[in-house]
């Protein structure tokens, strides 16, 4: 498997053991360092950030600014930022999304983080609430739920 997914040492072929002695180390890979080179690989896919996005509140039309994520940022997969009620954003992925072998992946999201932009004191906060969307809240500085108008905003997802 490859990233947006979670891997183990098995997804890249398990443990390998040398045939012979290396000959050159400076040519050669032992199988010990492939293999600690796969672990790292494969412990790191169950943490690392899969896709962020940033974009401007609106009263009505929330703005896209910009987007990447580990499987490109094309128009194609660029997520789409919706505002549904007072201070509450969504931002949804595809639900499949190809990685750069051609392989499709379903997305399966666990958590995302976000962060107000900008020098004028807000709050928010996030939840995955779908495979592929997470949900944005947005407060004023009196905790009431508020779309902040024209606040960048930044989520990550995991």
């Amino acid at each position: 498997m490859t990233l947006p997914d979670k891997d183990d040492i098995d997804s890249y072929g398990g443990e390998k053991s040398d045939y012979a002695p290396i000959e050159d180390p400076t040519t050669d890979t032992s199988a010990d360092e492939f293999n600690a080179l796969k672990c790292s690989v494969a412990m790191g896919s169950r943490t690392a950030v899969r896709a962020w996005v940033r974009f401007t509140t609106h009263a009505t039309t929330p703005g896209l600014v910009a987007h990447d994520a580990v499987w490109g940022n094309s128009v194609a997969v660029q997520p789409t930022i919706a505002r549904s009620s007072a201070g509450v954003f969504t931002v949804t992925w595809p639900t499949t999304v190809d990685d750069e072998l051609g392989e499709s992946h379903s997305l399966n999201l666990q958590a995302a983080l976000t962060t107000v932009n900008g020098s004028t004191c807000y709050f928010s906060t996030c939840t995955v609430t779908a495979a592929n969307v997470a949900t944005v809240y947005t407060f004023n500085t009196l905790f009431a739920a508020n779309d902040i108008a024209g606040t960048t905003i930044t989520v990550f997802a995991l």
